[in-house]
Formats: structure tokens, C-alpha cells, sequence
């Protein structure tokens, strides 16, 4: 997990903009994110890769955004596999490696938030 995330690149984003903006944007980034998982996961479901694609290419940027570079390269894999090979069932692996991934993103942006949680108490 040490890997997971760039805790430099959210250090700087909280030094620059405060840890309450941080805080933010890791939420949104779990909620939204959260969101497009579920939209890839009917879209593998239906076999639509375009869907499972397009979803993976939002969670891609916002996991950039954020440092989350494994996410983001599980996210560009899953974008451009999902166009490639549209069966339902290699959908349904790609969304499920692009979960595992997105869950582990967001268990090290808890820990990352609830430091900042403890820098805006101080």
C-alpha cells in the first residue's frame, strides 16, 4: 500500500490549499469515485465496454489528481481493454482488478484524511 498513492503530491496539495480543501477533495474523490465503480460494473455487466471505458477514463483523471498513481494506471488499462475485449465476462474481471484497486486507493486516502482531520483540529 506504500505505494498506492504519492503522499508528497497530497502533502503539497494540502500545503497549498489547506488541510479542509484536502479533506474535500479526498471525499468527493470517494464518492464520485464509488459512483463511476458502480457505472463500470453495469456496464460489465452488460457487456458495454464503451461504458466500462468511460467510466475507467473519469476515475483515471480524478486518481491523478489526488496521486493515486496505481489506481490511475489500473484505470488506463481497464479504458482501453474494455474497447478491446467487450465480452461480458473479461468486463466483469477488469471492473473487479479496477474495484481492488479503487478500495485500496481510498483505504490510503483515509489515512491521509484523518491526518488532515487532526491538522485543521490543532
Amino acid at each position: 500500500m506504500a505505494n498506492t498513492i504519492d503522499r508528497a503530491h497530497l502533502e503539497q496539495l494540502g500545503s497549498r490549499f489547506g488541510a479542509a480543501f484536502l479533506v474535500q477533495l479526498i471525499d468527493l474523490f470517494m464518492e464520485q469515485g464509488g459512483e463511476r465503480i458502480v457505472v463500470a460494473e453495469a456496464g460489465a455487466a452488460a457487456g458495454d465496454g464503451k461504458v466500462v471505458s468511460a467510466a475507467a477514463h473519469a476515475l483515471k483523471s480524478s486518481a491523478g489528481n489526488l496521486g493515486a498513481s496505481s489506481l490511475g494506471t489500473r484505470a488506463a488499462e481497464v479504458e482501453h481493454a474494455a474497447l478491446e475485449h467487450p465480452a461480458p465476462a473479461t468486463l466483469t474481471g477488469l471492473v473487479e482488478g479496477l474495484r481492488a484497486a479503487f478500495e485500496e486507493a481510498c483505504t490510503a486516502l483515509r489515512s491521509v484524511r484523518a491526518a488532515q482531520g487532526d491538522a485543521r483540529d490543532r
